[in-house]
């Protein structure tokens, strides 16, 4: 024959492994049949190169970002789709502190932390990250801070702040008196 019809689907492109960022655009890479092009959502992203490595920058809304993923031959062949989902999470965990907030302490008595909690919007429950450090010194008068800190995976921090009041409301005792004699 004077030409081959190429009528087989180009191989499905091999690409970077879903993810989670806190940026607003990454790259998609991967592997390639030489001359084929990548298509992304529909459109060709990188043309049919001699080359058999891609990359490609997208732009990223927060939350779950999908990508559908083909190759595409010189003969107008498209592999079927590869899913690449890339969430943007920006979005700082929450912290909720646990008991009062002003916190009144009685000069002098043992200070007991009640803690916080913490959640974060795609990685849930990140109360065992939560770091708290302290200056309260019952033994002094005056205010004092707890602060709690916890960061998510991708980086995103959170800090908030118990305030615990050390006062003296107790009434001194009595002086000694003697009855005169």
């Amino acid at each position: 024959p004077l030409f081959h019809l190429d009528t087989e689907n180009s191989d499905i492109p091999f690409s970077t492994a879903v993810s989670i960022t806190n940026r607003a655009t990454t790259t998609i890479s991967g592997s390639k049949e030489v001359a084929t092009a990548i298509m992304i959502n529909g459109e060709e992203a990188v043309g049919g190169t001699s080359s058999t490595e891609w990359s490609f920058v997208v732009s990223l809304v927060e939350g779950e970002n999908e990508f559908l993923v083909s190759t595409r031959d010189i003969f107008g062949n498209e592999s079927p789709p590869y899913r690449v989902v890339i969430i943007r999470d920006s979005t700082e965990p929450v912290i909720t502190i646990l008991g009062e907030n002003p916190l009144t302490i009685e000069f002098g008595n043992a200070y007991v932390d009640a803690g916080a909690t913490a959640a974060d919007l795609y990685e849930g429950d990140l109360t065992g990250s939560v770091v708290s450090t302290s200056t309260v010194d019952t033994n002094t008068l005056g205010t004092y801070a707890v602060f709690y800190t916890v960061s998510d995976a991708v980086g995103n921090m959170a800090s908030s702040t118990r305030v615990v009041r050390v006062v003296d409301t107790t009434a001194p005792d009595a002086p000694p008196s003697s009855a005169p004699q």
